[in-house]
């Protein structure tokens, strides 16, 4: 349940087995429900980052879009802003909460 799947006695991403596939691939999937296994396919695409990087497009010459409401105020999350943390060690002193939203 922590999105984990065993591999070659170790235990690996499931993301990692899905970078391997090709966008448009369908594949079959068995899932562990009330303890009983549920066989199903899916068809994979393209996913849209949630943690744009706007250090490496247009996007960053662009001024960002931000909503203040009651003294706070609320924007996209993005790379530069994790990069407030520590510019080379961002992945582990950034919330946790935050780094997972880039990689999922």
């Amino acid at each position: 349940n922590d999105g984990t799947m065993k591999f070659r006695g170790e235990r690996l991403r499931f993301a990692h087995f899905l970078q391997m596939k090709d966008p448009t691939d369908v594949i079959s999937v068995e899932v562990i429900r009330d303890g009983k296994p549920l066989y199903t396919k899916v068809e994979l695409s393209v996913n849209q980052s949630l943690v744009p990087n706007h250090l490496f497009s247009r996007k960053y010459c662009e001024k960002p879009n931000y909503v203040l409401f009651g003294g706070c105020l609320f924007t996209h999350l993005t790379l530069p802003l994790l990069l407030e943390w520590s510019p080379n060690d961002w992945v582990n002193m950034a919330p946790r909460h935050l780094t997972q939203l880039v990689f999922n």
